[in-house]
């Protein structure tokens, strides 16, 4: 179930997992209301640390945040975060529905020892990016 996230600057779509009908809720409500997802403006990030891929009709961001850790954001909406650690790579990932029952997987790896990032969707690479690659 999807609904509409009414806000004054014009909001986004979010996936919420109740059944209401959230545009009928205040905004604090709503909030509350959607529990799973942040719904967040993306920070103020340094270009090269934020990666926006657009993916059919749907959009989506990988951000290496100032203090090293790897999130995933979808339509304006943090889907994944996974704080800096022991394990190396970090890993996020998400489950996107384009169309009627058409899921698409995305994945995304922060190699930190090396500064790399490796994004697929449905195993497929789409970005690969390090220090000693130059961007298209």
């Amino acid at each position: 179930h999807r609904h509409k996230i009414r806000r004054p600057s014009g909001g986004a779509s979010c996936p919420g997992p109740s059944q209401c009908r959230a545009s009928e809720l205040p905004l604090a409500r709503q909030i509350r209301h959607t529990p799973k997802i942040r719904r967040l403006v993306h920070p103020e990030i340094a270009l090269d640390r934020r990666f926006d891929i657009p993916h059919r009709h749907k959009t989506f961001s990988v951000v290496i945040t100032d203090d090293g850790a790897l999130e995933l954001w979808l339509d304006g909406c943090l889907r994944k975060r996974r704080n800096p650690g022991p394990r190396d790579p970090l890993y996020v990932w998400t489950n996107i529905e384009l169309d009627w029952e058409e899921h698409h997987y995305v994945e995304v790896r922060y190699y930190r020892r090396v500064d790399e990032l490796k994004v697929t969707i449905n195993g497929e690479p789409i970005l690969e990016q390090s220090p000693t690659m130059v961007s298209p």
